[in-house]
């Protein structure tokens, strides 16, 4: 949501609407090819999307008119881009491979002026034995970072790699080697930049069902500090996730808070085990069958309250969110029949007094929302073969 337009992306379209009215504003084709569609980028005014596999298209957010278009050689047949990042001058994104076969070419790191949308400069991504990175990559004023996958025909290393962000010059490579058993898996959660200081980036050198993050040094790639916490997310300078190291599998994940500059821990919460993943709000959300907001640099509880919707059966997806203002929302998707329908259950509360503001529920499955002021839109997707439809609430209000 941005000012009084809300994006969403609907049957392969991304559709605008008027927030106060809800009257569909423009819509624009997106064509995903069978990969996983980019999410769009608001700059100021305007938003940036990928139309194809290799295409972006900067347009007015109000009109939906096109001020530039952009198109990408790919380095494969089947190539696609990653979702657009971008600093104050330039749009950053990477064309990769998403074959099954490996591509001949490396990926791509493109940076793309703002204003013109003209390729300002082009670098291939090391160690993209297969033309194929994780995810976008994380950008600066002074640096871009992108981690690229090896060729997964041979044991796999992962390798982030620095560039300046100004010229694109090589600024440092850091490779690591991945657990055997880890090979098939798949690292989902872009670097992450602490002001010039610390890149978070993730890492499968332990044997694990996740990668687990990792501090690398912004000026010269070298590690500073390996974790062994996962579901993660960098509020401030405090990383807040889950803590993996634990007496038995059977034994649920504590909550835990670690600074980016040292890897060290601030605190551990051994009363808050089994949490849904957390969401960068400041401060913390931590959701399970209780709603937890907590100070991300000291742990101290703000508000611990129980949810009065916890299903007999486990829910799909449970997220937590923190607002301007002191309120505080709830998101609950549970499966009725099966798991391809569900129903979703909306609260918000005052983080103050912990009271419920409002309660919302609705058939389908929301993993996608909005929010502007006293507004949560959520785009719900009702089930096979029915089309998904967007739903606006006040979240102060029954």
């Amino acid at each position: 949501m941005i000012g009084s337009t809300v994006l969403v992306s609907l049957d392969r379209s991304l559709v605008a609407y008027d927030v106060a009215s809800g009257q569909q504003l423009w819509t624009l084709p997106l064509a995903f090819d069978g990969t996983d569609p980019v999410l769009p980028l608001v700059v100021d005014t305007e938003v940036v999307v990928a139309t194809d596999t290799q295409t972006l298209e900067r347009v007015d957010l109000r009109t939906g008119r096109r001020r530039w278009q952009t198109r990408i050689g790919g380095v494969a047949t089947c190539s696609a881009l990653t979702s657009p990042v971008a600093n104050s001058s330039h749009l950053l994104v990477v064309s990769h491979s998403r074959c099954n076969e490996p591509a001949i070419d490396p990926a791509q790191l493109v940076a793309i002026s703002l204003v013109e949308g003209t390729i300002a400069w082009q670098r291939p991504v090391a160690g993209t034995g297969q033309g194929e990175v994780h995810v976008s990559p994380a950008v600066n004023d002074t640096v871009v970072v992108v981690g690229g996958v090896g060729d997964r025909r041979r044991p796999v290393s992962d390798t982030y790699t620095a560039y300046e962000a100004g010229t694109g010059a090589l600024r440092w490579t850091a490779q690591f080697d991945r657990d055997p058993a880890n090979i098939p898996l798949w690292i989902s959660q872009a670097p992450r930049l602490y002001e010039n200081a610390v890149v978070v980036v993730q890492v499968a050198t332990v044997l694990t069902d996740i990668a687990r993050p990792a501090g690398l040094d912004v000026a010269t790639g070298r590690v500073l500090w390996l974790s062994s916490i996962g579901n993660e997310v960098l509020i401030g300078d405090t990383l807040v996730g889950l803590d993996r190291v634990r007496d038995s599998p059977q034994q649920p994940l504590a909550a835990i808070g670690i600074d980016v500059l040292t890897g060290t821990t601030r605190w551990r919460d051994g009363s808050l085990r089994a949490f849904w993943p957390l969401e960068a709000s400041s401060p913390a959300a931590l959701v399970s069958d209780r709603f937890v907001v907590l100070d991300p640099r000291s742990g101290t509880h703000r508000m611990d309250v129980p949810l009065n919707d916890v299903p007999t059966n486990r829910p799909l997806y449970r997220r937590g969110f923190v607002l301007d203002g002191g309120k505080a929302v709830t998101v609950t998707s549970t499966p009725q029949t099966n798991v391809t329908t569900a129903s979703t259950s909306i609260q918000t509360r005052d983080l103050d007094r912990g009271t419920t503001l409002a309660a919302f529920d609705e058939p389908g499955f929301a993993p996608t929302f909005k929010f502007g002021g006293d507004l949560l839109v959520a785009v719900l997707a009702r089930g096979p073969n029915e089309q998904s439809v967007i739903v606006a609430y006040r979240i102060t209000r029954e």
